[in-house]
């Protein structure tokens, strides 16, 4: 297996683990800004809201890490290509489709499907590459399993054009009426 270290190739942590263990951080960041910061948006002054959230995202993301990886026995590179289809779900419900259909439902049923849809997106996603990694001639193996493959096509092909879509190529709404008369007729 392969190893990084900041001092010799064979250092003490698997390359794959400490990817792992990232996306799992990266999980909980990105459930974090989906929920619009909640539950740490209630604590009101900024640097003990900013210090608690990035404190829960850090343990809960090690967490996650150890309980996956320990107990439920699931390789560091399985986690990583599940973490990296919710980042890829959540981008999509977040961002791209704000929630819908339930924009406007009340604050706590709105967060559930945000989090239920954001799931279900990246089940989806999940299964779709890991069929068609399989379904491809090239010969996967433990040191470059398809799952790795996934998480570059999550994070690099999906999660990198739903940002740039929804920041750069997506028509924004005017804002006021007299932006709208500017820009004149459609």
């Amino acid at each position: 297996m392969q190893r990084l270290s900041l001092w010799d190739p064979h250092g003490p942590f698997n390359a794959l683990d400490i990817a792992a263990w990232l996306i799992s951080v990266a999980i909980w960041q990105t459930t974090h800004g989906l929920l619009n910061g909640w539950p740490y948006s209630l604590v009101e002054a900024r640097p003990t809201r900013v210090a608690l959230a990035n404190v829960a995202v850090l343990v809960l993301g090690s967490t996650t890490y150890e309980v996956a990886t320990g107990p439920l026995g699931i390789t560091g590179p399985q986690l990583s290509s599940a973490g990296a289809m919710f980042v890829v779900g959540a981008s999509i419900t977040g961002p791209l489709l704000n929630g819908w259909p339930l924009t406007g439902a009340p604050t706590g049923r709105h967060r559930t499907w945000l989090i239920v849809s954001a799931t279900g997106i990246a089940a989806t996603a999940y299964a779709a590459l890991h069929w068609l990694g399989l379904a491809t001639e090239h010969r996967w193996t433990p040191q470059a399993p398809v799952e790795l493959w996934m998480v570059i096509c999550g994070l690099n092909l999906i999660g990198g054009a739903v940002p740039w879509y929804t920041q750069i190529a997506r028509p924004q709404a005017p804002q006021n009426p007299a932006e709208a008369e500017q820009r004149g007729p459609k």
